[in-house]
This record gives structure tokens, C-alpha cells and sequence, in this order.
């Protein structure tokens, strides 16, 4: 499977390891019992976590092997799982608390309203983060 194009470009300047297997990928799916956005899986079997910004703000997004560690949700936040961050105080995470999974960007608590909608697809969270208001869908 190959990247879209759109994701080829929303990451054409960043830092990129080599792939993830599909085994490894589908592994941490059922560990943590989740289905991972189609994009993410796409992105993940070309490059294996990567760094880079969208020209607003850095994102690392975590090695398949390194996101939600211990197969744990976020401390205090059941439902969302970690995926990368900014290397600072925002976490990304798969948020599973809906009727599907979505896209969050979390603040350093636990609070309802720090937990941000950012996308319902890899793509779209990489367009849209930083989003600030809150609206879950």
C-alpha cells in the first residue's frame, strides 16, 4: 500500500525511518483492540514514526513499537492512545471513546477540554493541528 499523494506532500520535508511491517502494525491494533485510521496504516508501513512540522507546529509521531506504551491509554483518559506529540506538552492520540476513532491533540491533563479534536483521518490531522476550539464530532 502506498501513500496518497496528499500525505506524500503534507511530509515531504520531514525525517522518515523505514517502514513498519503490516504484521507489527495489526499487532499493536489488537493489542490495544483498535482499529488505526486507513491513512495511518498507510503512512506507518512507509516509514516507521517520523518528525517533522506542518509549518505551524512540529509533530513526531511514535515508531508502531513506541505509541501507546505498555498497550495503555493515556494517564486518567481511558479510550485514547498515544500516537506522537510535539515534544513538548501536546500529545496526539487515536481517541476511541466515540462510535469511531478519531484524531485528538491533548493538553498535559486530564480535563474534558483539553482533549482537542484535530481530524478523522491522518491526513486531516496533519492539515488541521494545531485546532484550539473545541469541537468533537
Amino acid at each position: 500500500a502506498s501513500m496518497d499523494e496528499a500525505l506524500e506532500t503534507l511530509t515531504a520535508g520531514w525525517e522518515k525511518r523505514p517502514g513498519a511491517a503490516l504484521e507489527a502494525i495489526r499487532g499493536r491494533e489488537s493489542a490495544i483492540d483498535i482499529h488505526f485510521p486507513t491513512d495511518y496504516v498507510a503512512f506507518m508501513l512507509n516509514s516507521n514514526g517520523a518528525s517533522g512540522d506542518n509549518g505551524r507546529m512540529i509533530i513526531e509521531i511514535d515508531p508502531i513499537e513506541e505509541m501507546a506504551p505498555d498497550d495503555a491509554p493515556l494517564r486518567g483518559l481511558p479510550g485514547l492512545y498515544r500516537f506522537g506529540g510535539d515534544g513538548a506538552e501536546e500529545t496526539f492520540a487515536f481517541d476511541t471513546r466515540g462510535d469511531r476513532v478519531t484524531i485528538a491533540m491533548v493538553r498535559d491533563s486530564i480535563d474534558e477540554e483539553d482533549i482537542l479534536w484535530q481530524g478523522d483521518t491522518f491526513g486531516e490531522f496533519l492539515t488541521n493541528v494545531p485546532l484550539y476550539e473545541r469541537r468533537r464530532r
